[in-house]
């Protein structure tokens, strides 16, 4: 996951003034709820926390001010999905507990939030074998 994230700090002390770029591996633990359990097609709904672990951020110039940001992030998400056939898709939204950067003098509610979208392919079919 790469966020952009603009922000306009409270002083100069920060190295970086302007656009921030990062990038998170983020982990999730979602649990759903099928409103829709059909052969083909799926319908469901999720919900529940993630956390995102900083891989690099760098600002405008491409400084590397990963020093300057938290490590990691928790958060809560929900959302919406379906499976139709063998591909699948998400779209919610995640709002983060933890703020962006480890000095919080500096933007004091600077917090994660935003829409996702996901696509993917299912393997297999998740259900176990029952012929048994």
């Amino acid at each position: 996951m790469s966020t952009k994230t603009v922000t306009k700090l409270k002083n100069d002390s920060l190295a970086t003034e302007g656009d921030i770029t990062s990038n998170y591996l983020r982990v999730k633990a979602l649990g759903a709820f099928n409103i829709l359990d059909k052969s083909n097609f799926k319908f469901r709904i999720n919900a529940g926390p993630s956390y995102d672990f900083l891989l690099s951020s760098k600002d405008k110039d491409g400084n590397d001010v990963k020093d300057q940001l938290n490590s990691g992030s928790f958060n809560i998400q929900g959302g919406i999905g379906v499976d139709i056939w063998i591909l699948t898709a998400d779209v919610g939204y995640s709002y983060s507990f933890t703020n962006v950067f480890k000095n919080e003098d500096f933007a004091p509610d600077s917090k994660l939030a935003g829409l996702y979208f996901t696509v993917g392919v299912i393997f297999g079919s998740g259900k176990g074998d029952t012929s048994k």
